[in-house]
């Protein structure tokens, strides 16, 4: 099957018509990996606009869901998009298709991406990067966002980084070190790699709809709390109840950390107040100016091997980061000696050193 972006349909003429398949932008889909509880495939399936409301940044009545198969750990891979979004594509795809050929799927581009594990995938195409760093985790951006969150994905650990870029003038950020291997983007977007979910190109009978009843809300959480419900008072129970708390809490923060890019701090109980205020302030300050904090702390600690980020918390123009590690002072202090103190200043704590970065507006 061949497969074209939603700027490149008009090449289906020269294949002589047939099936096909159709890129589409990852910037505006995203893959969520959902536990789900052991019920039948059909109580689990209406289940997932609920379960996913609180990671939506719009109402589930606007959303599509296309659910993936329940692997035998209860997770399930669930594409989102936006139903205004699916809807232009689809009109888009309809109207330029020539006679003759046929979309049978529309894929996320960052599926194109060969990803094995251990690995953070990236690939430069013109002005955007496409990320893959799991078997359904992936996105799509400029390379001012995508950079930072690679640094973030990579920090201390062993993953191992691959870039693919289609210039030979394509070049890494600092700190970042891997030899770009050099292909064109049409020879990137061939097929999907590995494990992959697509969009139905028409009108979809099997993707699941936001707009269920509200007898099937109290129905989906009855069949979640029933068994609990029953036998109450019993070790087995509670011990069943507490692995569900435990897998909804893992939720939240794989969440969380695919929209802040940092594991969150605080009780369970304040997620929804605390990330609904961290919304609005990422909304009213941009998130341009969060990313170019953490770019100056990326390159005030290019330099210190020793010093590590224990806690970053970026807020209302500012970024707080409590560091650790032994030379702190000492690789810190003579390059904040030339800055502003009143936009950078390092202090130190009980638990080692707090560094604050102001933004310029912040500043002023």
């Amino acid at each position: 099957m061949i497969h074209f972006s939603l700027d490149e349909l008009h090449r289906a003429t020269a294949t002589g018509g047939g099936p096909c398949a159709v890129w589409v932008p990852s910037e505006q889909v995203a893959c969520h990996l959902l536990d789900v509880p052991a019920v039948a495939q059909k109580k689990w399936r209406a289940m997932v606009p609920w379960m996913l409301e609180e990671r939506l940044l719009d109402r589930p009545d606007n959303c599509q869901f296309i659910c993936g198969n329940r692997d035998g750990d209860g997770a399930v891979p669930v594409l989102v998009v936006a139903r205004s979004v699916l809807a232009a594509w689809q009109r888009q795809v309809h109207t330029s298709l020539p006679p003759g050929s046929q979309c049978q799927q529309l894929i996320p581009d960052f599926f194109a991406l060969p990803w094995q594990p251990g690995q953070v995938v990236v690939a430069v195409v013109g002005q955007r990067c496409l990320l893959r760093y799991g078997q359904w985790q992936g996105m799509a951006g400029p390379p001012e966002f995508i950079w930072p969150l690679v640094s973030q994905l990579l920090g201390d650990s062993t993953l191992n980084l691959q870039v693919f870029a289609d210039s030979e003038a394509a070049t890494l950020p600092p700190g970042l070190s891997a030899t770009p291997v050099i292909v064109s983007a049409q020879a990137l977007l061939q097929r999907p790699q590995g494990s992959w979910l697509g969009l139905d190109a028409g009108a979809s009978a099997s993707a699941v709809r936001a707009s269920w009843p509200l007898a099937g809300k109290v129905a989906a959480g009855l069949a979640l709390l029933l068994p609990v419900l029953l036998v109450a008072g019993e070790l087995v129970e509670t011990r069943r109840m507490a692995a569900q708390a435990s897998h909804f809490e893992q939720a939240l923060a794989a969440g969380y950390r695919q929209y802040f890019g940092m594991d969150y701090d605080f009780a369970p109980a304040d997620f929804q107040r605390t990330v609904s205020r961290q919304l609005e302030n990422r909304a009213g300050e941009g998130a341009g100016v969060g990313l170019a904090l953490v770019d100056q702390l990326d390159q005030l600690l290019a330099d210190c091997p020793d010093c590590r980020v224990d806690r970053l918390v970026v807020r209302d123009g500012q970024l707080q980061a409590s560091l650790s590690g032994e030379t702190v002072g000492e690789h810190l202090g003579p390059a904040l000696a030339v800055i502003d103190e009143q936009q950078v200043n390092l202090q130190a704590s009980d638990a080692g050193w707090l560094l604050q970065i102001k933004s310029g507006s912040a500043h002023e």
